[in-house]
């Protein structure tokens, strides 16, 4: 028996994950064996990123101001972006 690919794809965005269910049914019909039903549930993620932090398999690094488990240049400049900020108070403070 051959099988062809099987190649899933979903149209636009998706939530995250995209569970998908695939059923295998034999007919055995003739053969005077039982058909046989099967079933297989397959959650798809956009990223690797993703799927490892829904399933709590990925610790974020707290640099990783994106979320894309990479702390790379963006997440430096978006914290050096307000390395500078001045957020002392501007007046007293009421007693």
């Amino acid at each position: 028996m051959d099988f062809d690919d099987v190649k899933l794809m979903a149209e636009g965005p998706t939530p995250d994950p995209y569970t998908v269910t695939l059923t295998l049914a034999v007919n055995n019909e003739g053969s005077g064996k039982d058909d046989v039903v099967d079933t297989m549930t397959i959650d798809v993620y956009d990223t690797a990123c993703a799927a490892g932090i829904d399933l709590g398999l990925v610790t974020l690094d707290p640099a990783d101001f994106d979320g894309n488990c990479i702390t790379g240049f963006e997440d430096f400049a978006e914290m050096a972006g307000a390395w500078l900020t001045d957020y002392a108070l501007t007046g007293p403070v009421p007693k």
